[in-house]
């Protein structure tokens, strides 16, 4: 796509129902490994002054099209730490929206220990269950209530992943002023598909030679090529663009399925290792995601050397502040 279209196609995403949430564009910094090594953080855990992370950008474009809709309530279900949980009923309560969170066991209450009590606080109706099947239900159940809207698994649905689309085209900009070098691969947690569907779709449109490594941080039933394919085909198709899936997917170097360890929520000694290592350079991780990310980037870097790489931080670095 040339210049010209590609400044018109993103003319034509601002054309799409956005509520601001966060700040943007977000910032990126430098950590150096030792060695004459370095990679490049791009902190989306940065973005939102009450709770940062990747959902931010998604429920910019996810809650005006169910306010649209003519929904007034949020249903949304994960463990008591889920990011999910967190974003929907923070954000959606700021934004007018009732909300019942749905929730069960996360297994290790080690970060966020405040984050339900905190929710309730702001009014949003807590109901917990045993695990996440019964979660699901419960959930579904619930959202049969006229004016309810199911949020899906990590807010993902293709209007949401137009924020990630954006978030590419930003990246691009800040390599353009010098904020940081060109850049080779980003390295990101792939869970819901929504954050890496997105970036690929927009590098894609903008033609850059940027290629993203995904991490698996979920289970195979829901991260895997085929949901990512349709995602994408889905998020290029809502502005007549699907002649780009293709192109979109070329820009997938790999799906690393070696560090998910026996699945979501896994604590592995990679990622542990991973939080060790990076928390004195300020960067805060946890284990189900971006810390197996992390991880994966951290043992590439050798083989990658001459090449800048960046992790994408999708975990939040403000509620964990203010907590």
């Amino acid at each position: 796509m040339g210049k010209e279209l590609t400044d018109a196609f993103f003319q034509l995403i601002e054309k799409i129902p956005r509520e601001k949430i966060g700040t943007f564009p977000t910032p990126v910094n430098q950590i150096h490994l030792g060695k004459n090594r370095h990679f490049w953080v791009k902190n989306d855990g940065l973005c939102g002054s009450e709770y940062g992370g990747n959902k931010v950008r998604k429920l910019e474009y996810l809650l005006p099209a169910i306010k649209i809709s003519g929904q007034n309530k949020l249903v949304v279900q994960g463990d008591e730490m889920s990011h999910t949980v967190a974003a929907c009923s923070i954000y959606g309560r700021k934004h007018g929206f009732k909300v019942t969170a749905v929730v069960f066991p996360h297994g290790r209450m080690d970060e966020n220990e405040n984050l339900l009590p905190d929710l309730v606080r702001s009014g949003v109706k807590i109901k917990k269950t045993s695990n996440m099947l019964t979660a699901l239900m419960v959930a579904k159940f619930i959202s049969m209530v006229p004016g309810s809207y199911l949020v899906p698994l990590g807010a993902t649905t293709p209007i949401s992943t137009i924020g990630y689309v954006n978030a590419a085209h930003e990246l691009t900009k800040q390599i353009e002023r010098g904020e940081l070098p060109p850049i080779k691969y980003i390295f990101i947690p792939f869970a819901t598909g929504g954050t890496v569907a997105g970036l690929l779709a927009g590098l894609a449109l903008l033609d850059s030679p940027i290629r993203i490594i995904a991490v698996q941080s979920v289970d195979g039933i829901i991260a895997n090529m085929r949901s990512l394919k349709r995602l994408l085909s889905d998020v290029l198709s809502l502005t007549d663009q699907r002649k780009y899936l293709d192109a979109a997917l070329a820009r997938l170097k790999t799906l690393d399925a070696k560090y998910l360890g026996k699945g979501y929520r896994d604590v592995t000694f990679e990622s542990v290792e991973a939080i060790q290592q990076l928390e004195p350079a300020g960067l805060r991780l946890e284990t189900a995601f971006t810390a197996k990310a992390m991880a994966a980037l951290l043992s590439s870097a050798h083989k990658l050397q001459g090449d800048e790489i960046l992790f994408w931080n999708t975990h939040d670095q403000e509620y964990c502040k203010a907590g």
